[in-house]
């Protein structure tokens, strides 16, 4: 299947309103949960906590937690593209291998219980409603692409998903193949798909739960310029789709491939592949995320002076 990205009616977003962020970490994620947006920090060393909480309707800073550490209510490493939320609380992937749980009311955060995931590095991670997680393997199994296994237990891994056929020429190491098809994904339980967004390729892969490929979507408007891995490496190379989010029962992704100074495309997918609209956004986007009610975009990007600027986006 084909789909032609500038048959799309470009929708033009609109700033509705701006807030430097004050804080100085190294934010490489946001999400939103309970009209708030939650930026996960990396900098480790610098005093600032994991998530940053800023209020969703002025952009105004809230409240803070999780501290880098080894003591009580610490963690040592935090997962920035793994979210997923119930009602009142919402879960990350922390200390590589666990599911952690955070419980939100009025401002206060407060950890809860920890979950073994699997004694393996965790990439593209979703969790099943069924207790199973599918995620990139860490050795590239059997040539695969994904593997899936049982939330608790390291063994009984079942591979999933050949690598997409490309012109991209390279060599014999695994790893360039893997680098070539590079991808980020989401999942939904609700609709039983897992969606494979590749980095360099026009391509876009729907998955069921249990691994079985249910359709293949090609962009049609675009081709990869890249003859060889070499060229990724250096970065001579058209980067195609980046940052998936999951907002109500769509999903929205970065699209790059005419990526200009200027700007960029936020697309709007179903979980059956169908795009249903097209938004233009600025370049230069550290980080997004989309409201529930899919009405506004929350970038994070900088300013003339460098200083982490969060921005917020009319969608419609």
């Amino acid at each position: 299947m084909k789909i032609h990205v500038n048959s799309m009616p470009l929708t033009e977003s609109t700033v509705v309103d701006s807030a430097i962020v004050e804080r100085m970490g190294l934010f490489f994620s946001m999400h939103y949960f309970q009209d708030e947006l939650i930026l996960v920090n990396l900098l480790k060393n610098g005093g600032i906590p994991a998530l940053n909480f800023y209020h969703a309707g002025d952009l105004s800073y809230h409240t803070e937690f999780l501290h880098y550490g080894r003591g009580p209510n610490e963690v040592i490493d935090v997962n920035p593209y793994y979210f997923d939320r119930q009602e009142d609380s919402f879960i990350l992937n922390t200390n590589d291998y666990f599911l952690s749980d955070f419980r939100y009311d009025d401002g206060v955060v407060t950890k809860g219980q920890d979950t073994f995931i699997a004694n393996t590095t965790i990439n593209n991670l979703f969790i099943t409603s069924s207790g199973h997680y599918i995620c990139t393997p860490e050795r590239r199994g059997e040539g695969k692409e994904f593997q899936i296994g049982e939330v608790g237990h390291s063994g009984d891994i079942r591979y999933f998903s050949d690598y997409p056929k490309t012109r991209i020429r390279y060599g014999n190491d695994p790893s360039d193949l893997a680098t070539v098809c590079q991808a980020t994904c989401v999942g939904s339980n609700t609709a039983d798909r897992y969606m494979v967004l590749y980095t360099f390729l026009p391509l876009i892969r729907l998955f069921d739960l249990n691994g079985e490929e249910k359709s293949s979507i090609g962009i049609a408007d675009y081709k990869q310029h890249a003859q060889s891995v070499d060229d990724i490496y250096n970065e001579d190379c058209t980067y195609f789709f980046d940052q998936p989010v999951v907002a109500g029962n769509h999903v929205f992704v970065l699209f790059l491939a005419d990526d200009a100074p200027t700007g960029c495309q936020l697309l709007k997918f179903t979980w059956d592949g169908q795009l249903e609209s097209r938004y233009s956004l600025p370049g230069g986007i550290r980080a997004y995320t989309v409201s529930d009610d899919q009405r506004y975009c929350y970038v994070l990007t900088m300013d003339s002076d460098d200083n982490d600027l969060l921005l917020k986006y009319r969608l419609r």
